[in-house]
């Protein structure tokens, strides 16, 4: 959150710094000039945004810390990587939010511009979603069944997959989402997930 604002307050600073200085000259009397100055200025700043990197000045003896420097939620979980972090936090009502933090032996950075977008796989009712750490070995996959029912997981790492979700009441029945997370190192060709005691296809 605060890395938002942050970034919001520095190119807020540059369109005010850029307005102080071509004020006097002509050209920025043109409309085309301004409103193209100001695209320039949004673009650059979602650019800036999206280019993987760490935020190196901001260290953490724990992820727990580092997640609280951009995220909000009470967290639930946290799998720890080689050279990352996978944290689990509720939010509001019933819905939840991850993010990832990077990992330089014991010490703990909050990360922007690393994609998060999951490999999805489905058989049935069973969502497989596969989260790979920037270009390392760290994955972390979660499992739901969109039924709402308990599923028992295994695979050949002997992995332990933890599980978060809550019960709610819809049109006077119980109905429970449950999800289940695991870190897996180094997934490959030979890695094997069984679900419910089917075997699920990762590649």
């Amino acid at each position: 959150m605060r890395y938002g604002l942050y970034l919001c307050l520095l190119f807020g600073g540059l369109l005010f710094a850029l307005w102080l200085l071509l004020r006097r000259y002509s050209i920025w009397s043109k409309r085309w000039f301004r409103v193209g100055l100001i695209a320039f200025v949004v673009l650059l700043g979602i650019v800036i945004a999206l280019i993987p990197r760490e935020i190196g000045t901001q260290e953490y003896s724990s992820p727990e810390e580092a997640f609280r420097y951009k995220n909000q939620g009470e967290i639930l979980l946290i799998l720890e990587g080689k050279q990352s972090a996978y944290v689990v936090a509720k939010q509001t009502g019933n819905s939840y939010s991850y993010d990832f933090i990077a990992r330089d032996d014991d010490v703990w950075h909050p990360v922007a511009g690393i994609s998060t977008k999951p490999t999805v796989i489905t058989q049935g009712s069973i969502v497989v979603r596969i989260y790979q750490y920037d270009e390392t070995s760290d994955y972390y996959i979660s499992i739901t069944d969109g039924k709402g029912q308990d599923i028992e997981i295994a695979d050949n790492r002997n992995s332990h997959f933890c599980k978060i979700g809550d019960s709610y009441e819809v049109s006077d029945r119980t109905f429970s989402m449950y999800t289940y997370y695991a870190y897996i190192d180094g997934l490959d060709a030979a890695y094997q997930l069984t679900v419910n005691g089917e075997a699920l296809s990762i590649f």
